[in-house]
């Protein structure tokens, strides 16, 4: 049977659609899929990619937060000291007045620690707490015409003293009093307190300065042996014949009669 030529067009353009839909089906569709497929992996991935960036990121932020905030604590921890030991706060005091010419310290105490408890924001006890000490110190001052040459210490040397003590560590030491009091024998004694105050942080997060002089001990050890009691040549007159004892002074004054005063030294140790 023979076709005409618009049939065979008809039967050409069928062929044509046949061959197209089984490009489609065998070889376009499969490729369709698998594109489908990785675009829905990509738009996963990517979506995963931005949710972690964004914790990423703000891990990044708390990580400087939590630097700065270290930091802010460490500064806060280290404006008390970290510890109270009386015997070194002393030591340090004394030195600080020997430095301004006041080389006799007559007398010096300590109280024991005195502690506040943090409260928390809940009203419970919080394991930290602040701690204080009170010093108090007496020196010497001195008339200025004592044998040997000693020069004349006062109430301006004393102040002098006094104020590097405020200027050390303004936070952890406060000058609680001072006093002075004339004796009438040609010198002074100047009395302080000094309030000395240290955080108890069970978990600090800042490191101890263990070179902190108000916490590190720099007097030579104690020496041991030797005989127990003051030597004979070194008591105070004034604790032998009733003459008044200046502190500062090798000499002490013993007066015979109202208008009159004779100077008098230590007597030897009479021999064994």
């Amino acid at each position: 049977m023979k076709l005409s030529g618009r049939e065979l067009i008809m039967v050409f353009a069928l062929i044509f659609i046949v061959l197209i839909a089984g490009f489609y089906f065998l070889f376009l569709s499969p490729i369709q899929s698998t594109l489908n497929a990785k675009m829905y992996e990509y738009d996963t991935l990517h979506a995963q990619y931005v949710n972690d960036k964004s914790i990423i990121d703000s891990v990044e932020g708390l990580t400087a937060a939590e630097s700065k905030l270290k930091d802010d604590i460490s500064a806060a921890e280290t404006k008390l000291l970290p510890k109270l030991d009386s015997e070194i706060i002393t030591e340090h005091l004394i030195t600080i007045f020997a430095d301004n010419g006041f080389s006799y310290t007559t007398s010096a105490s300590a109280t024991l620690p005195s502690i506040m408890q943090f409260i928390e924001n809940d009203g419970s006890n919080s394991d930290n707490a602040v701690q204080w000490v009170d010093v108090t110190l007496r020196v010497s001052g001195t008339d200025g015409v004592t044998p040997g040459g000693i020069p004349k210490v006062g109430f301006t040397e004393f102040m002098k003293a006094v104020k590097v003590i405020e200027a050390e560590n303004p936070s952890a030491m406060r000058v609680y009093s001072i006093d002075m009091e004339e004796t009438s024998e040609g010198f002074q004694y100047f009395d302080i307190t000094v309030r000395v105050y240290a955080f108890d942080l069970p978990t600090r997060v800042s490191t101890v300065d263990t070179t902190d002089k108000y916490i590190t001990w720099s007097r030579d050890p104690v020496a041991l042996g030797g005989v127990f009691g003051i030597p004979y040549e070194f008591i105070p007159q004034s604790q032998i014949s009733g003459t008044f004892f200046r502190p500062f002074a090798s000499t002490s004054a013993a007066a015979s009669t109202p208008d009159s005063a004779a100077a008098t030294t230590p007597t030897e140790a009479p021999a064994a």
